[in-house]
C-alpha cells in the first residue's frame, strides 16, 4: 500500500511540475515567426507555474559561455488545465547554439538546445508540410521519419507547417495528442526541430491555435500572417481563412514590394491552393497570385488537399519557364490520402504532376539555387528533386 502511494506521489509531482519521468517538459517545443536568428520562443504545457519555476539559457561560445535566467509566462490553453508555459527569447545570434532547462521548485528538467539559422552565405535547410490532422498512426510514422531526415541533415533549422495539425481546433484533446506526437521529431541529443505556424481551416478560427503557437497581439501577428526571414530568403505565410483581400492582400503588396528589393529569395506558404490537385481554386488565385508574379516570387508551398503536386511554371495563366511561380503542395505529413481529381490540368503537365503520396519536403538555401527534395518518409526516398535559379528581374 506505502509502494502504491509512493508512485502516486511521484506522478503528482511530475504532473504538477509538466514533467515526464525522464524529466522532459510536457509538449516542449521551439517557435519561429519573423526573425528567428534574434527571436524564439519556447513553449511546454503543465499546471499553473510556481514562484520558483525559471528557465536557464545558455549560448555556446568560442570563448566560454553566456549564461541567464528568464521569467515564465503562463496561460491556460482553454478556460480549465492545463496551462502553457513559455518564454520569448529576445537579442539572439545567428548561426548559435542555445541550450536550456526548466527548473521547477528546484527539480531541474533535462537541457534541449536549438539552432538560430545563419544570416547571410551560409546553406541551410527548411523543411515544409502539412495536414497531419485524421491519421495519429500515420502521423507518429511520418514524424518519426522526419526526425531521422533531420538527424542525417543537421543543416535542418525548422520545419514550416502548413496548416491542419488536427481536426477539430477547438478540441484540446486533439492538441495535447498532436503536442505529444511532434516530441517524436527532437534528436536523441536534445535538438529540437522549430516550428513555424500557419492556420489551416481545420484550426478554424479557434484561440487554441494562437495560445499553442504563442502569437502577439498586434494586428498583423494576430491575424496570422507574417515573413519569416532566413538570411536572404523571406518566407511570407498567409492565412487562408480570413479575407485574402483587404488589410491582408494591401500588407502581402506592400512587404513584397519591400522584400524584393533586399532579399534574394521570396518564397510563400498558406493552406488552400490557388493551383489545387483536388478543389476548386482558392481566392489566392484572384489576390494573391498577380502579387507572386508582380514581385517575382520564386516558389510557393500549398497545403489542404491531401496529395502531392508540382505544377509547372505559371504566369498569367499559362506555363511560362522564364517568369512562372511554381506551387507545390498540397499536404501529406499524416492525413488520410485523396485522389487528385485535376491531375489532367494543364499546369501539371510534365515536368509538373499530382498523385497520392505521402511527402515532406526539404528546401536547401545555397547562395546561387534554391533546391527543393521531395521525400518520401518511406525510408526516406527521394520521390522528385528542382532547382530554381535567381531571378533576374523581379520587377
Amino acid at each position: 500500500m506505502k509502494k502504491k502511494f509512493f508512485f502516486f506521489l511521484i506522478s503528482l509531482f511530475l504532473s504538477l511540475t509538466g514533467f515526464s519521468k525522464d524529466h522532459h517538459p510536457k509538449h516542449l517545443r521551439v517557435i519561429w515567426h519573423e526573425d528567428p536568428s534574434k527571436n524564439a520562443v519556447i513553449a511546454w504545457s503543465g499546471q499553473k507555474a510556481t514562484r520558483g519555476q525559471f528557465l536557464k539559457l545558455t549560448r555556446q561560445e568560442k570563448r566560454g559561455n553566456s549564461k541567464m535566467s528568464l521569467s515564465i509566462k503562463t496561460q491556460k490553453a482553454l478556460g480549465i488545465s492545463p496551462y502553457i508555459h513559455s518564454v520569448s527569447l529576445k537579442d539572439l545570434q545567428p548561426s548559435s547554439k542555445y541550450s536550456f532547462s526548466i527548473v521547477n521548485n528546484g527539480s531541474e528538467s533535462k537541457s534541449f538546445y536549438f539552432l538560430t539559422p545563419p544570416k547571410k552565405g551560409k546553406n541551410f535547410r527548411v523543411l515544409f508540410g502539412g495536414d497531419s490532422r485524421s491519421d495519429r498512426e500515420k502521423r507518429k510514422e511520418i514524424n518519426s521519419s522526419i526526425q531521422a531526415y533531420f538527424n542525417n541533415n543537421k543543416d535542418v533549422m525548422a520545419l514550416v507547417h502548413g496548416g491542419d495539425f488536427i481536426s477539430n481546433g477547438y478540441l484540446w484533446k486533439q492538441w495535447d495528442a498532436w503536442l505529444d506526437d511532434y516530441q517524436m521529431t527532437t534528436l536523441k541529443d536534445g535538438r529540437l526541430l522549430p516550428i513555424v505556424p500557419t492556420r489551416g481551416n481545420h484550426e478554424m478560427r479557434s484561440n487554441i491555435f494562437n495560445k499553442v503557437f504563442f502569437w502577439k497581439k498586434d494586428l498583423f501577428m494576430r491575424s496570422n500572417y507574417f515573413i519569416t526571414r532566413f538570411g536572404e530568403l523571406s518566407l511570407f505565410t498567409l492565412n487562408t481563412n480570413i479575407s485574402h483581400g483587404g488589410r491582408q492582400k494591401a500588407w502581402l503588396n506592400r512587404v513584397l514590394e519591400e522584400e524584393s528589393k533586399n532579399q534574394k529569395w521570396l518564397v510563400a506558404n498558406y493552406h488552400r491552393p490557388a493551383y489545387p490537385a483536388v478543389k476548386k481554386p482558392g481566392r489566392a488565385k484572384k489576390h494573391w497570385v498577380p502579387l507572386f508574379e508582380k514581385y517575382g516570387v520564386d516558389l510557393v508551398f500549398e497545403s489542404d488537399g491531401h496529395v502531392l503536386k508540382r505544377t509547372v511554371p505559371i504566369f498569367q495563366g499559362k506555363r511560362n519557364d522564364k517568369k512562372g511561380v511554381v506551387y507545390l503542395g498540397e499536404g501529406g505529413l499524416g492525413v488520410n490520402l485523396r485522389t487528385p481529381k485535376m491531375k489532367n490540368k494543364w499546369y501539371f503537365q510534365s515536368p509538373g504532376y499530382a498523385k497520392s503520396a505521402y511527402h515532406f519536403f526539404s528546401l536547401k538555401v545555397m547562395d546561387d539555387k534554391l533546391k527543393v527534395d521531395v521525400i518520401s518518409p518511406k525510408r526516406l526516398e527521394l520521390i522528385d528533386s528542382m532547382t530554381f535559379l535567381p531571378r533576374e528581374n523581379r520587377r
